[in-house]
């Protein structure tokens, strides 16, 4: 799983930088929030319930700025336990596919964003044991866009990630703070 994700990585910064030849290009760093929620799974005993814990996760977002409206991509990790009657620790990625609209061409503007992706949980990143598997998610958000200086900027959002544990009775909501610290590329750097 951690070199299908280095990969996907790979291939998104090689077809990012053909693209920001023509449009702008985004790149940042992440740190995104994530309070935990519960659910439960249907046992043979009735139900067990289950809390995934409040963590923090970090890794980069990069996208393509067209002008208003800006399509990102983002890859998150971190970890967090599972508190049940066994607590596991996880290892949780994340990968969403954004978009956002910016409503002012100014250096602070407030945005939207929504977007799909998937959040992964690992119980271990060398063993299929366990709590190992990807499920589809959906995210909101709301924030501002702040050009701090020529070419760098700061993007604080509060952001809602929607996903469901396959066999879950529920589904669960991770909500919390992003910021992102980032840099426009512009096409003109790209040129030979």
């Amino acid at each position: 799983m951690k070199l299908k994700n280095a990969l996907l990585l790979l291939l998104f910064l090689i077809c990012s930088r053909t693209i920001a030849q023509k449009i702008n290009f985004e790149a940042s760093l992440i740190a995104q929030q994530m309070l935990g929620d519960n659910s439960s799974f249907k046992g043979e005993n009735g139900s067990i319930n289950f809390k995934i814990d409040d963590f923090w996760g970090y890794g980069l977002q990069t996208g393509m700025n067209m002008g208003r409206f800006n399509i990102g991509f983002d890859f998150i990790f971190g970890s967090t336990k599972l508190l049940s009657t066994n607590n596991l620790d996880l290892k949780v990625s994340c990968f969403d596919i954004d978009f956002e609209y910016c409503f002012l061409k100014k250096t602070i503007s407030p945005l939207l964003a929504a977007g799909i992706g998937s959040v992964n949980y690992n119980e271990s990143f060398t063993s299929a044991e366990g709590l190992n598997e990807s499920d589809f998610s959906y995210n909101v958000g709301v924030g501002v866009k702040w050009i701090i200086a020529d070419k760098f900027y700061v993007k604080p959002m509060y952001r809602l990630t929607f996903s469901k544990i396959k066999d879950s009775t529920d589904g669960l909501t991770y909500k919390g703070l992003s910021i992102c610290l980032g840099y426009i590329f512009t096409p003109k750097m790209f040129r030979d």
